[in-house]
C-alpha cells in the first residue's frame, strides 16, 4: 500500500512544482513589461519637466517684457525714437538740405603707381641714391 501512495504523491509534487514554475515565469514576464513601461513613463516625465521649465521661463520673460512695455520709460523711448516727438525744453534739430547751386564736390584724384624694374630695386638696395 505504501508504494501506491508514493506513486500518487510523486505526480502531484511534479505537477505542483511545474505549476509554480509556470506561475513564476508569468510573473517575471509581467514584471518585465511593467519595468519597460516604468522606464518609458520616467523618460516622458523628464521631457515634460523640461517643457514646463521652458514654459515657465518664457512666462517670466513675457511678464517682464509686459511690465516694461507699460512703463513710463518705454512710452518716452517710443515717443522720442519712433514717434519723433519732443519734450518741453528740448530743442529739435531739423537737418536742412543745402540749396541746389551750392553743393559742389571736387573729384578726388588717385595717384597711379609706376612700375619699378628689378634692376632699379637692386641698385637702390646696394648703392642707395
Amino acid at each position: 500500500m505504501e508504494v501506491r501512495e508514493k506513486r500518487r504523491k510523486l505526480p502531484t509534487r511534479k505537477f505542483i512544482t511545474i505549476l509554480i514554475i509556470v506561475v513564476v515565469a508569468f510573473l517575471m514576464l509581467d514584471l518585465n513589461n511593467r519595468l519597460a513601461e516604468l522606464f518609458n513613463l520616467r523618460e516622458q516625465h523628464g521631457m515634460l519637466e523640461l517643457q514646463v521649465t521652458d514654459m515657465f521661463a518664457t512666462k517670466q520673460y513675457l511678464i517682464t517684457k509686459q511690465a516694461y512695455a507699460t512703463s513710463v520709460n518705454a512710452v518716452q523711448e517710443w515717443a522720442r525714437e519712433d514717434g519723433h516727438m519732443i519734450q518741453a525744453g528740448d530743442y529739435p534739430i531739423v537737418p536742412v538740405a543745402p540749396p541746389e547751386g551750392e553743393a559742389t564736390l571736387e573729384p578726388f584724384v588717385f595717384a597711379t603707381p609706376t612700375a619699378v624694374r628689378n634692376i632699379d630695386i637692386w641698385y637702390e638696395l646696394f648703392f642707395g641714391r
